[in-house]
């Protein structure tokens, strides 16, 4: 009897506890959905410049090499002030180069968050190679598929970076592109 007790006592915990899980399993957004929602809905922080607009606001006119297409000059606004992108196609590749005024005296004292928030590159930058684009600190990052250096040219206070997520680019060509790209400030 005791057992017949138990059995039934048991199997009607199991049943309570496999209905709250059931509704709680129910009642659990589709967050999926939710990120498709926010993504419909939320305003784009980027507007779109031309050149000479873009260098006007930002301080900085970047040139795009010879030959690509497909030029556009970008500006928002993060927690760390204004920050300006310019995106092109090279040899039906595509890049983007980012610049941005900054404090920091070294890459170093950049932390994994600022380095991310920067470039738009979201990896692991503990990683990331100790290079150099012409006189200036470097570090190059190849994650996930993309392939990312990032540079300060400290006697102006500019942080650059160039990415791109096409694999095929390998790092020497990245870099080739980025000593195309770079024209120190002060001449």
């Amino acid at each position: 009897m005791k057992k017949i007790i138990l059995g039934t006592l048991a199997a009607a915990v199991f049943m309570t506890m496999s209905a709250s899980a059931f509704r709680a399993h129910a009642q659990e957004p589709n967050v999926e959905e939710i990120r498709m929602q926010e993504n419909t809905t939320m305003v784009n922080p980027m507007s779109e410049y031309s050149k000479e607009e873009f260098g006007q606001k930002i301080g900085v006119y970047l040139e795009a090499p010879q030959g690509v297409s497909n030029v556009h000059y970008f500006l928002y606004t993060n927690q760390d002030g204004l920050l300006g992108e310019m995106q092109f196609t090279m040899q039906g590749k595509d890049y983007s180069q980012r610049v941005m005024a900054t404090s920091k005296l070294s890459l170093h004292d950049m932390s994994e968050g600022d380095l991310e928030t920067f470039t738009g590159v979201y990896g692991n930058w503990k990683n990331a190679k100790t290079n150099k684009v012409g006189y200036c600190e470097a570090f190059t990052l190849e994650e996930n598929g993309q392939k990312t250096i990032v540079w300060l040219d400290v006697a102006p206070g500019i942080v650059y970076s160039v990415t791109t997520s096409d694999t095929s680019v390998t790092m020497n060509e990245l870099v080739a592109i980025v000593n195309q790209l770079f024209v120190p400030v002060q001449g």
